[in-house]
């Protein structure tokens, strides 16, 4: 038997440099929710916390993040090290970062909190500072900063929000705006020396934001919205060159239905595979990770490629080869040879 596990599934080709970008006028809504446990005394601390919905970012799902004092929050096994101050062009191992207003923050008194708000599916978690102050050897007299971080469900759309921030100090110092993938050549971050209402894309990894008495944001909100993963459409489709074969985690949340539709029903939102029969039974399977998905999965052959006519070989929704629950897995006869697609999705 030649096998395919397809257990929980990662895009390894998603980018954060392709998430779109917006900047508004917001109403700051500030929130009343959990202090993290440095309390009111912070200083460069990083706290792991749950995420009560499935966030994905970067085409992986999260249920917890990394909140670090110094402006940002990263995703993945990986944390932040307290005293890192640059997220977007650190070379540190984390899975991912969020920053609106990365370099060193210290407290004015005040806890950095976290909370949800809103009802699935459009729930949000926020992540805020309040009253901070920006560091430069020592706290920076005058600063009162307040902004957050927004995580939405569903949409998977990363929200910074700045309220009033005023400063008396008329040194300009700077901060890390935007996001980082798992690696700092993946990147999408904002650059600006004047105002916070007009920037424009950072051509580097290091690129900052300016901050002075002058130059502060007030009532804006920058906006990152996800594209879809890379394998969504069966022309981009992985191609597995050698079996067995498993998969890390991919999220379909932004994925579109694709044709074929199975006679199980879908999949739908689905992402694809290809791979060459050998001769004998071969199997894909869903159900390898540690997470109760309620997916579906079907294999195809066609004789004109990605565009058809499609032919199904097998299809499972429920209890499928080697699985039970909700897990999919199908089993076939294959022939050398033959290109078979794969395509997996709700």
């Amino acid at each position: 038997m030649i096998a395919c596990y397809f257990g929980s599934v990662r895009q390894a080709c998603a980018q954060v440099s392709a998430y779109t970008f917006s900047n508004s006028a917001v109403t700051y809504s500030a929130i009343s929710g959990t202090a993290m446990t440095a309390g009111t005394g912070w200083d460069d601390n990083v706290q792991n916390v749950a995420i009560p919905f499935t966030f994905t970012f970067n085409c992986i799902g999260y249920a917890s993040l990394n909140i670090s004092t110094n402006g940002f929050i990263t995703f993945g096994a990986t944390a932040p090290s307290t005293t890192n101050y640059t997220p977007i062009s650190s070379t540190e191992a984390y899975a991912g970062a969020a920053s609106v207003f990365g370099r060193d923050v210290i407290n004015n008194a005040a806890a950095v909190t976290y909370t949800t708000v809103g009802t699935s599916p459009n729930r949000e978690f926020v992540v805020q500072w309040t009253s901070a102050r920006r560091y430069d050897l020592a706290a920076v007299t005058g600063d009162v900063l307040n902004f957050q971080i927004r995580l939405l469900e569903t949409s998977n759309v990363v929200r910074f929000d700045y309220g009033t921030n005023t400063a008396t100090n008329t040194t300009a110092r700077t901060c890390q705006v935007g996001l980082r993938g798992a690696t700092n050549t993946d990147f999408a971050n904002r650059t600006a020396t004047t105002s916070w209402s007009t920037t424009t894309a950072g051509g580097t990894n290091g690129a900052t934001m300016t901050s002075s008495n002058t130059v502060m944001p007030l009532g804006r909100r920058y906006t990152y919205t996800p594209v879809a993963c890379g394998n969504d459409a069966c022309a981009n489709a992985i191609a597995i060159a050698s079996l067995p074969y498993t998969s890390a985690v991919i999220a379909n949340a932004l994925a579109t239905d694709d044709s074929p539709t199975s006679t199980c029903d879908g999949p739908y939102k689905n992402v694809w595979w290809t791979v060459t029969g050998i001769c004998g039974t071969m199997t894909a399977i869903t159900c390898t990770g540690g997470t109760n998905f309620d997916n579906e999965i079907a294999v195809f052959t066609s004789t004109g490629g990605c565009s058809g006519p499609w032919t199904q070989v097998a299809c499972n929704d429920d209890n499928g080869a080697g699985c039970t629950n909700n897990y999919a897995g199908v089993s076939w006869t294959a022939t050398a040879g033959a290109v078979y697609y794969i395509t997996v999705g709700s």
